[in-house]
């Protein structure tokens, strides 16, 4: 069902993708987390699962229109110039813990298809752990970018893609799931091309997280009205085991740049900014990243990273 409650933009109603249920509580409302507007998007609680979900969505044709150079995981790869050697570096040092955390779920290298590879630099880290790297990519000018790192990309969507059954040793969702407008069949047809015993990885925002609960619609990791799914430990698991994955271990983490843009969402500042503002943002920057190391153990840190295995 359309309408247009939450201001410009043409949105639908939809039902639970975990359960399928349609009661749900209100939790909160948010503007594009992005790119600002007057729009108010509402984040709701399913009743019977407790999942999370922007519902009322955009429309499939409206949601396309927020993927533009104003979606972070995007703008890099529509910046004019190409970095120097040692940004690629700099860029490439955040994937490194996650390429070695995967490689030892896997056991080994192998076969890997990075859904959603953005502009390539997870998918540089497994190639340097010796595995066999392709990417899912729709943004052309991010697949472009990718593909100057010398990766095979695809550019189309996860349900378009040309794969054998069974041809992959991992997946990679990093950002990906919580995009998703049925997240259960996504992970269905990961599961689909996964070799029997091969490891999924996804990384998502997490819901629960502390400063979720401090920024409420502020927070950076909504990413409304793009993210349509918002996960917390227990319903990401219930919803891998459901499609047929066996959970192995959920993670916590807490990057810098997730700090960074939740103090630039505290202090208000958007884009460039001066030194006396830079020197605030630093020192509320440690004081998050201190919170994180504090409450991981009750509330969980900003993002979740869940691998889980095939069965054999």
């Amino acid at each position: 069902m359309s309408s247009d409650a939450s201001g410009s933009t043409s949105v639908e109603t939809w039902p639970c993708p975990l359960c399928g249920g349609d009661r749900a509580a209100p939790v909160l409302q948010g503007r594009d987390t992005w790119r600002g507007g007057v729009d108010l998007f509402q984040v709701v609680r399913c009743r019977d699962c407790t999942m999370v979900r922007t519902n009322p969505r955009p429309v499939a044709s409206a949601l396309s229109d927020f993927f533009d150079a104003s979606y972070p995981f995007y703008r890099r790869a529509h910046e004019a110039a190409s970095p120097d050697p040692r940004e690629l570096e700099r860029r490439l040092r955040p994937f490194i813990p996650r390429a070695r955390r995967l490689t030892e779920f896997a056991g080994s290298p192998g076969r890997l298809l990075d859904v959603g590879c953005g502009d390539g630099h997870f998918m540089t880290a497994m190639k340097r752990q010796g595995w066999s790297v392709s990417g899912i990519e729709r943004d052309a000018s991010t697949c472009a970018h990718a593909r100057g790192l010398g990766h095979d990309v695809v550019d189309c969507s996860f349900e378009e893609f040309p794969a054998t059954p069974g041809g992959y040793d991992a997946i990679t969702m990093w950002g990906v799931l919580q995009l998703s407008t049925d997240p259960v069949r996504t992970l269905s047809l990961a599961s689909r091309l996964l070799r029997p015993g091969g490891v999924m990885a996804v990384g998502v925002s997490n819901f629960a997280s502390l400063d979720r609960s401090v920024l409420r619609g502020r927070w950076w990791g909504l990413g409304l009205p793009r993210h349509l799914c918002h996960f917390e430990p227990h319903t990401i698991t219930r919803m891998m085991n459901d499609t047929g994955l066996n959970v192995l271990k959920v993670l916590m983490d807490a990057p810098e740049w997730v700090a960074i843009e939740n103090a630039n969402t505290l202090l208000g500042i958007r884009g460039s900014t001066g030194f006396p503002r830079r020197a605030l943002r630093r020192m509320v920057v440690h004081l998050i990243r201190a919170a994180y190391l504090f409450t991981a153990g009750t509330r969980g840190a900003p993002v979740m990273e869940v691998y889980a295995a095939k069965p054999l």
